[in-house]
């Protein structure tokens, strides 16, 4: 795709709203780190919202060193892997 056809495409979508729940995750790889951020919005089943979900989590391995894991979607299923990631360890 061209890059005009590109920005026509983003201005034909920027005016639109979206009634879908979303989550933001981004992860920026510098020199001497990487840097991984996130909202903290969740939208529940009855579409009330929080703004208090803690979504990237710290895993330590045994060795004493550890990794971020990102999650989206519903925050007790998310909650639930990340627990699940962190026995295996």
């Amino acid at each position: 795709m061209r890059t005009d056809e590109k920005r026509l495409d983003l201005k034909r979508w920027s005016g639109k709203k979206t009634q879908k729940p979303m989550t933001i995750v981004s992860a920026i790889i510098c020199k001497n780190a990487i840097v991984i951020a996130s909202d903290s919005r969740t939208t529940k089943e009855d579409n009330t919202i929080r703004d208090d979900t803690k979504k990237i989590h710290l895993v330590y391995l045994k060795e004493h060193f550890g990794f971020l894991v990102g999650q989206s979607g519903n925050d007790d299923l998310g909650a639930r892997a990340v627990e699940i990631i962190a026995d295996l360890y």
